[in-house]
């Protein structure tokens, strides 16, 4: 997954299977990524294993 419609589409449908009931701002934040075209970008560049918004949310916190 590099192109990023594709990088979006997967945080979209990622946010709403694995986030909607249990965290509902980190599916707001993969339901609004396609808003950020600059973080789609840097998302995109890397590899697709290290396209994963948990690792995404994990750096946030970090």
């Amino acid at each position: 997954m590099s192109d990023h419609a594709e990088v979006v589409d997967f945080y979209r449908s990622y946010g709403t299977e694995s986030f909607a009931g249990a965290a509902p701002l980190y599916a707001q934040v993969c339901s609004e990524l396609g808003d950020h075209p600059g973080l789609v970008a840097l998302i995109a560049k890397h590899d697709p294993e290290a396209q994963q918004p948990n690792l995404l949310f994990a750096a946030v916190h970090y």
